[in-house]
């Protein structure tokens, strides 16, 4: 095949040299090679169409350039993000076989994508480090870091590891601020909402997740981030819409396509009715939803899911451990201990951190004058308001903070 150089090209299309480089570096012209410090053009080969480009003048410099260097031979410019995101999407978000989740795994080759459901068994069954170690690994894979957030943000917080959490978070914020597009800023925005949920912070998390918008997530994982609103509803003490929320997601989801199937993400919703039905006061219906999930999930040894409610139930866990998986009761009790300790660590660094992005700016300028011991009457003089408005914004601060008193709002102002 006989070439020409770059310059001779742009003078046979009558455009300039540095539109002919553009076109190359965007991968418009096929069959370019690289010679030295050169890009030579298959001859005959016509202008390339496509996207319409104003000529840049040769005293300016390209304003794209290339994210990675292309082979000379083939050059294909790098997958988007959002296409090698949804492409993990479907490859990760899928159920389990009931009778042996593992025969999950014999589906891939891909060392990557095998270590990523190993990863959801391990956090599971309560091994949090390996967890987080995959979640090393695939730094420098985008996508599949990604797809991983979710549960490395739950291992760092079961785990009590609040930088490890910092490390995730600075990160997906970086994805958000880069505009990758709406599926991977949804994406991230979904993680980031495991970890501002799990510190009970829930002001933080974005409102989309708040009223259920979920058209710019892929269509796989919108059932977790109802997991995430129901949360939310939860924290609101909505326990009605709770339940209708769930219960609604478990009929018409995808997972619940065969019975011989599962996921996390279906025990998770199992356990929010749960959850629901013990603060309306329907323990029968509670216990119903916990023994449905415990089905699903401790001939596994999957404890996770219980371990971390189990202060939610009031006792519940224990009792419908006791009836229906006494072998797996002592297993769930101490680890429960251990992530409680672990969640109490997370959450004061977090609170710590984060008490100006939680409290709004009233809240905050009340707080500061709470943690200075001034009378309640005295700040409603001060700031004009309502002594009933300051008593209830007060209760307001101290249940987003988890406290209970000025001196323990005074220690984390400190």
């Amino acid at each position: 095949m006989e070439y020409i150089t770059a310059k001779e090209a742009a003078e046979a299309w009558g455009v300039t040299r540095r539109y002919v480089n553009l076109c190359i570096t965007e991968g418009r012209i096929p069959g370019v090679v690289r010679k030295g410090n050169m890009w030579l053009v298959p001859v005959g080969m016509e202008k390339p169409g496509g996207t319409r480009h104003r000529v840049i003048p040769e005293t300016r410099e390209t304003p794209r350039t290339p994210q990675k260097p292309l082979n000379p031979e083939n050059p294909k410019p790098p997958e988007p993000l959002e296409a090698a995101l949804n492409r993990a999407i479907e490859m990760v978000y899928i159920p389990f076989p009931c009778d042996d989740p593992e025969r999950i795994l014999d589906a891939y080759n891909d060392e990557k994508l095998k270590g990523q459901h190993e990863s959801v068994f391990a956090y599971l069954r309560g091994d949090f480090e390996f967890a987080k170690r995959f979640s090393t690994d695939t730094k420098s894979e985008d996508a599949m870091r990604l797809v991983n957030s979710p549960l490395a943000i739950a291992a760092a917080i079961s785990s009590g590891d609040y930088p490890f959490f910092l490390e995730i978070e600075n990160w997906l914020k970086q994805i958000i601020k880069s505009d990758a597009g709406k599926g991977v800023t949804a994406f991230a925005q979904q993680s980031l909402a495991v970890g501002y949920g799990g510190a009970w912070a829930y002001s933080m998390i974005p409102e989309w997740i708040k009223t259920g918008d979920f058209a710019s997530l892929h269509h796989r994982v919108r059932f977790e981030a109802i997991v995430r609103q129901a949360d939310y509803l939860r924290w609101l003490g909505d326990y009605d819409a709770m339940l209708s929320l769930v219960k609604t997601a478990l009929s018409f989801s995808s997972l619940m396509a065969s019975e011989k199937e599962s996921s996390i993400t279906e025990i998770a919703l199992r356990v929010r009715c749960s959850i629901a039905c013990h603060f309306l006061m329907r323990k029968d219906e509670a216990m119903q939803w916990l023994i449905s999930a415990m089905d699903k999930a401790l001939p596994h040894g999957f404890i996770t899911p219980f371990a971390e409610t189990i202060a939610s139930l009031g006792g519940l866990t224990e009792q419908c451990l006791k009836q229906a998986y006494p072998q797996w009761h002592d297993a769930v009790v101490e680890q429960a201990a251990q992530t409680v300790e672990n969640w109490v660590k997370f959450h004061n660094y977090f609170t710590k951190s984060n008490i100006p992005l939680i409290l709004t700016i009233k809240e905050m300028q009340i707080a500061e004058l709470v943690a200075r011991r001034m009378p309640r009457a005295a700040i409603a003089r001060q700031l004009h308001y309502s002594e009933g408005w300051v008593n209830k914004t007060i209760e307001d601060i101290y249940k987003k903070l988890l406290i209970s008193n000025r001196d323990e709002l005074a220690e984390l102002l400190d």
